[in-house]
């Protein structure tokens, strides 16, 4: 018989790898957006969640006369920074209210800009402001680094370069005629265009029909060639009411098709929910929205992990005292059976700010298989497999046409204004760049990799000339790499040198300086603070230079000629023999004179010697000429000795 043979734990480690890499990106992930108005100046902010929805910030509250108002929906750009467009406020060149702005948030660095503020004055874009906003996605990166956005309410297209900061006009939206005197009229976009699997762009409009005459405001699905932006009109409505007009712009694509939304038409005119197929432009109505107790006015559509459709509606649901109409509803739409269910209706309640809250819109779906969106008061979540539906992270002040993007969040740090340093040698110095979300980090030092410095904290805790130089960090977690700029290390205020002319000491050390006395446990030399000293007496000197940092040149010895001086006393005491010298030089002093110390200097004042007997070799110095102090207990005697 055969041993039975299990292999339990090894599938179960696969598995719990597989499970525990997953959490770890989710980790990662959180939940940018913005609310169009609202927060502390009424303006709109940006907010951030976790990966759930939890934890709610709001990072950012806009001003009128800074940043603009009346927000977009943002943008993640493959630059790993947040865009979008405020419809109005912002400046313009001589300080005035404008029309509209444009701007970032990089979330590597947690650092907003405005890069463009609109108005007649601008002249990227002169005459042209007015951002799409209200909420809704009015940005498009077409190909890597290059974004399309929509100004002048949608009937006008903008291309931004993000690497060279440059704006054009990618091509014209055309117009066309109708209304009762068939004048010629303006097509509108709704929203952003959407890049299909086909590599086209998709949006849809309000405007436009095959009945221009005399309603020509029904709706048309638009498609732009991003290589040659050709741009062609796929679809006008038919004019007939039934299958739903007024497309606006809530725009899908699943499986080569698109499913959208139309706000008014259908059986019951309160909008429908369609189907268009690109190939052979085919339009296919699916739903008739029934308004009253179940849906109208739908606000949002996204494709769920179940393979289902989820869509908001500001209006329909349970009808309240202060809201008839209802306060929304989530609603499911099967492809596969075509049969609609409306899931949660949004109830005002109270209307506390700690209630779920009314006009839910800005579905999206999570990489954790749930989706999510929002209300006037914050995220919620939204479980397909259960239907459990939670309150998430709250804005605890009311937000208005709110929308959410996913974010994968790359290591972030805190971006230095300041990028070179000159660091005092021997000192300790430490950079933190303040990062809490990386798994791996690496430094480099002159492109070679240092593996003592393995956190977001640049540190030494004693300088020298060796870590001077160029410093980059690279940060990295399951959502990708990110570079800090490099940072400049220098080494500050070396040794100070000091040279010696005659009695007077000179150094070209740049700082304030400080004359000490060496010989007088280096007693401060009052008065000497200028970069030259000369010396009065003999003796040995040196000089303190601070700036950055502070260090101490060498002791140099000066050597006077002295008039009776205590070396002429001591002459007939002291005698030092042979002068000059080969190998043995010898050192004789009466009985009455005892040697304290003995101190032997170069030519150039350098100490080199700090011990010395009677007879003492000398064979190993230099040939050259040498200076020597005795101190005494009957004082000091020099003299100079040459050595062959």
């Amino acid at each position: 018989m055969k041993p039975l043979i299990l292999q339990p734990a090894k599938i179960s480690f696969s598995i719990l790898c597989f499970i525990i890499t997953t959490i770890t990106v989710i980790g990662q992930m959180q939940f940018w957006g913005t609310s169009s108005q609202g927060g502390s100046n009424n303006c709109g902010f940006i907010f951030k969640t976790d990966s759930i929805g939890d934890n709610l910030e709001i990072v950012r509250q806009f001003q009128t006369s800074v940043d603009g108002e009346n927000l977009s929906a943002l943008l993640l750009a493959s630059n790993d920074k947040l865009y979008g467009l405020a419809s109005s406020g912002g400046l313009n060149s001589t300080g005035a209210f404008s029309g509209g702005t444009f701007f970032e948030y990089d979330l590597a660095t947690s650092q907003f800009k405005v890069l463009q503020h609109f108005g007649p004055s601008n002249t990227a874009l002169p005459n042209i402001y007015t951002p799409r906003a209200e909420g809704r996605a009015a940005l498009t990166e077409v190909s890597p680094g290059i974004l399309y956005g929509l100004m002048q309410q949608g009937d006008y297209v903008f291309s931004y370069n993000i690497n060279t900061g440059v704006f054009t006009k990618p091509f014209t939206i055309p117009t066309y005629n109708g209304g009762a005197t068939n004048g010629v009229l303006r097509n509108r976009l709704n929203a952003a265009f959407i890049k299909a699997a086909d590599g086209m762009l998709y949006t849809n409009t309000y405007t436009n029909s095959n009945c221009p005459i005399p309603n020509p405001y029904l709706g048309s699905i638009i498609r732009v060639n991003p290589l040659n932006n050709a741009l062609s009109i796929i679809h006008k409505n038919n004019c007939v009411i039934t299958d739903g007009y007024s497309y606006n712009g809530n725009l899908i694509e699943v499986n080569g098709k698109f499913y959208g939304t139309a706000s008014y038409g259908g059986v019951n005119y309160r909008g429908v929910l369609y189907e268009f197929n690109p190939t052979g432009n085919v339009y296919t109505k699916k739903y008739d929205f029934n308004g009253g107790v179940l849906t109208y006015e739908p606000t949002s559509l996204v494709y769920a992990s179940n393979g289902k459709l989820y869509g908001t509606a500001h209006g329909g649901g349970v009808s309240e005292p202060n809201l008839p109409n209802g306060g929304g509803v989530l609603y499911e739409f099967d492809l596969t059976t075509n049969i609609f269910t409306k899931r949660y209706d949004f109830l005002q309640n109270l209307n506390w700010l700690g209630d779920m809250g009314v006009f839910p819109q800005g579905l999206i779906n999570s990489a954790n298989g749930k989706i999510y969106g929002v209300t006037q008061f914050g995220v919620f979540e939204y479980n397909v497999n259960t239907s459990a539906i939670r309150m998430a992270g709250r804005f605890w002040v009311q937000g208005f046409n709110a929308s959410i993007v996913q974010v994968c969040r790359k290591p972030f740090y805190t971006s230095q204004t300041v990028t070179t340093f000159e660091v005092c040698k021997g000192t300790a110095f430490a950079l933190d760049l303040e990062n809490t979300n990386a798994t791996t980090i690496t430094w480099k030092h002159n492109n070679i990799e240092d593996p003592s410095q393995t956190s977001a904290e640049l540190h030494f805790e004693s300088f020298t000339e060796s870590d001077a130089g160029t410093w980059e960090c690279t940060m990295e977690n399951e959502c990708g790499i990110t570079v800090a700029p490099a940072i400049e290390l220098t080494i500050g205020n070396t040794t100070p040198i000091v040279t010696l002319t005659g009695n007077t000491l000179q150094t070209t050390s740049e700082g304030s300086y400080q004359w000490i006395d060496c010989e007088n446990n280096n007693a401060v030399i009052v008065g000497e603070t200028s970069n030259t000293f000369t010396a009065a007496n003999s003796g040995t000197y040196a000089v303190i230079v601070e700036n950055v940092c502070k260090d101490t040149s060498a002791c140099l010895n000066v050597e006077l000629i002295e008039t009776a001086t205590t070396d002429q006393i001591l002459a007939n005491s002291i005698r030092l023999y042979p002068n000059p010298v080969t190998q043995e030089l010898n050192l004789k002093t009466t009985d009455d004179i005892h040697i304290i110390s003995v101190l032997i200097y170069n030519a150039v004042g350098q100490l080199i010697l700090t011990s010395f007997a009677e007879t003492s070799n000398v064979s190993s110095l230099a040939p050259g000429i040498y200076y020597i102090t005795v101190q005494t207990n009957q004082g000091v005697w020099r003299e100079k000795f040459v050595k062959h």
